[in-house]
């Protein structure tokens, strides 16, 4: 008399063998994939950038920035944070003179970008505390590091054109003789932040 259970016993058998071997197939799969994507990364760049920093760049004293590679030459970028008396925010947009990808160390840039580029603050009349918007340009560089280059630092050196309201609002408060001790914020800023890549 045959032995029922070698048939069912063979079928186990093939079973987690076929089951193993999917694993292994698609484990394999994923490792290929990420290598593919990091090869890719590497020849063309990273599709977003993410930055903290302090400065214009970031909306404010500290904050945050989102920037999307159109393509190697051009980033696009929006920034919200802290500034003093408000939230601040900036959209704009940079220009790379030589390619934004993982082969260049150092990146030079030159962009424009609107949102806060000034404010106002007086100690103890709150109500004259203000936030303004306007144009700022400028340029920075990149600095990258790592095999990937995906980590880094930006500087920038910032020159906003401040609105006609920011400096209507500072001669009224010059010629108010309860504000003492009021100065002109200076013609360029320097904003500096972290930051970190992803495909």
């Amino acid at each position: 008399m045959k032995n029922k259970k070698i048939p069912g016993l063979i079928i186990g058998v093939l079973l987690i063998s076929v089951c193993s071997f999917s694993q292994e197939s698609f484990e394999y799969k994923k490792i290929e994939d990420k290598k593919l994507i990091e090869q890719r990364a590497l020849q063309d760049g990273y599709s977003f950038d993410i930055g903290f920093g302090m400065g214009l760049d970031y909306g404010g004293l500290i904050g945050g920035q989102i920037g999307y590679s159109v393509f190697k030459y051009l980033d696009l970028f929006g920034s919200l944070g802290f500034a003093l008396a408000n939230v601040g925010w900036e959209v704009g947009a940079r220009g790379y003179f030589i390619s934004k990808t993982p082969k260049h160390l150092f990146r030079p840039y030159a962009k424009a970008m609107y949102g806060y580029n000034a404010v106002i603050i007086i100690q103890g009349a709150s109500e004259y505390n203000k936030t303004y918007n306007g144009a700022t340009f400028g340029g920075g560089i990149e600095f990258r590091f790592g095999r990937s280059k995906k980590h880094g630092f930006n500087v920038d050196l910032n020159i906003p054109i401040r609105s006609a309201q920011f400096r209507n609002d500072m001669d009224d408060l010059k010629n108010n003789p309860d504000i003492t001790d009021l100065t002109d914020p200076l013609p360029i800023a320097i904003s500096m932040g972290y930051h970190f890549e992803i495909q």
